[in-house]
């Protein structure tokens, strides 16, 4: 995936600051499993407070992501824990029968009643990373959309860059403006800085990046598809 900072044809454009967008859920090749709950209970988790006092939730783990909420009724949940970007340990020097959640921001710690309760919960976190990532590597799923609002504390980054089509042969392949936003562990580009829905999602987890033959200001985003 080729990608440009610049252009000799386009007058630079001023990055403006995005107004909020509320996206669509993009193309998913199996969207019910995207949704489906694969497991659930009672969990007790270290809340991230400087008391470190701990709290009993109900988890509810999706295909993609752990979400805990305060009451089993409850119909938002207080967080939520991407699994795409999460491995899991064994904690049980914090609290006996504690596993550890640990993300690029920060290690979330939940205990079970029992070994076979923790057990069971790190087996099915395992199998479920593992069958995110194989699902992420051949293109078989998609990360879904998220809401992208000015003040998103994942947004690191936003502007205009110009990408090259997968149509065309070599350098006749057209580059063509799009306005990308840097979220957390994703890239989102738009056709316009105003649109709604975004164009495609890189996931930039699994690709690597390089400074394109070309030379600056062009870099390619290398990933396992392309």
């Amino acid at each position: 995936l080729k990608l440009s900072t610049l252009s000799t044809t386009t007058p630079n454009i001023s990055v403006q600051s995005k107004k909020p967008q509320f996206n669509r859920p993009y193309s998913l090749s199996n969207l019910n499993s995207i949704n489906s709950i694969v497991k659930q209970g009672w969990l007790t988790k270290m809340g991230n407070n400087v008391i470190k006092d701990w709290k009993r939730r109900w988890v509810i783990m999706k295909t993609e992501r752990l979400e805990y909420y305060k009451d089993k009724l409850d119909v938002s949940p207080a967080g939520s824990i991407p699994l795409v970007t999460c491995h899991v340990n064994t904690a049980e020097k914090v609290h006996e029968n504690c596993m550890e959640l640990v993300t690029p921001n920060r290690s979330y710690y939940f205990y079970a009643e029992n070994q076979v309760e923790l057990s069971s919960w790190m087996n099915s976190i395992i199998v479920t990373i593992a069958r995110l990532m194989e699902g992420l590597v051949e293109g078989q799923i998609e990360p879904e959309m998220i809401e992208i609002s000015d003040k998103d504390p994942n947004v690191t980054h936003r502007g205009w860059i110009f990408k090259q089509g997968k149509k065309g042969m070599g350098q006749m392949k057209p580059w063509r403006r799009r306005y990308a936003i840097i979220n957390g562990d994703f890239l989102y580009y738009y056709n316009e800085e105003k649109d709604e829905d975004a164009l495609g999602v890189i996931n930039l987890l699994l690709c690597t990046v390089k400074i394109s033959s070309q030379g600056a200001p062009y870099f390619d985003l290398i990933t396992p598809t392309r």
